[in-house]
């Protein structure tokens, strides 16, 4: 990965932390909620799924 991203144009230091991420993600790492966003903003964590349905409007997508 880290090699086709800087061939893409990315800088290495940039694609390695890509790959880390996306390691992470992979493995399930973050995938349970620990509570801490609540106690963090005073709101309950949602899901990107729950995020983007609720901004979709926002977010006009233009036709090509």
């Amino acid at each position: 990965m880290v090699d086709g991203a800087v061939a893409a144009g990315i800088p290495a230091d940039y694609a390695l932390v890509l790959r880390r991420l996306t390691g992470a993600a992979i493995a399930g790492n973050g995938a349970t909620p620990t509570g801490d966003t609540e106690k963090v903003t005073g709101q309950p964590a949602t899901t990107v799924r729950e995020f983007a349905e609720r901004h979709a409007r926002t977010w006009p997508l233009e036709e090509k």
